[in-house]
């Protein structure tokens, strides 16, 4: 979505902005600073807009957090809904697999922002609340959709999905916390191999002969 050409001057920014594209910069601030850490310099600065512009389009700061936290999930969950699309144990531990690469890559360790909004605003904001809500609700959704087709395909026990659905979204959330603890290699590593042996163990073993 492009917003209206805009005709006053300022701060050296284009005449017409994309607003998903703003959103994403002010996506990589938030993650980083968190909502209250991040000033309105910091907010003006990383948008490129001046700030009649960015009131105008966005509205408050927690207006703004509120499209860039939707925005965020949003693309996590169109990214985390294709990866639970197919398969059954196997989706599961690549989605462990991803989290590992994710989390050791270069921004690793800002853990995950609705996560970590949740923890800081959860308790005050109301929106932040429902975003929450509903991100949890979408994550342990997804997982329930493999650990149904491996209750279907005889892989793990009858009546398990949904218990083995609340276990690993726990561990993901709580993986994020950690990992913003600033937890070290080591002990990160030795979390994700745990919740892989973990996913193993629920399979049933196959009856030769």
């Amino acid at each position: 979505m492009t917003a209206p050409t805009h005709t006053e001057k300022g701060r050296g920014r284009p005449r017409s902005f994309d607003e998903d594209e703003v959103l994403d910069a002010l996506v990589a601030l938030f993650w980083e600073r968190g909502f209250e850490a991040a000033s309105l310099n910091e907010i003006v600065d990383t948008s490129g807009l001046n700030k009649s512009s960015l009131y105008n389009t966005f509205g408050s700061k927690d207006e703004l957090f509120e499209r860039v936290l939707t925005r965020y999930m949003d693309i996590r969950e169109a990214t985390f809904n294709e990866a639970m699309a197919e398969g059954t144990l196997d989706a599961l531990l690549g989605f462990v697999d991803l989290m590992r690469v994710e989390v050791e890559g270069e921004n690793g360790g800002r853990g995950c922002l609705a996560i970590n909004s949740s923890t800081e605003l959860g308790l005050r904001s109301d929106s932040v609340t429902e975003l929450s809500n509903r991100y949890r609700t979408m994550m342990r959704d997804g997982l329930r959709g493999p650990l149904e087709r491996a209750e279907q395909a005889g892989e793990i026990d009858s009546g398990m999905a949904r218990v083995y659905a609340d276990v690993l979204m726990s561990f993901a959330m709580s993986t994020a916390v950690t990992v913003r603890s600033g937890a070290g290699d080591n002990e990160i590593s030795a979390l994700f191999d745990s919740m892989e042996s973990l996913i193993e163990s629920w399979r049933i073993p196959a009856v030769v002969g």
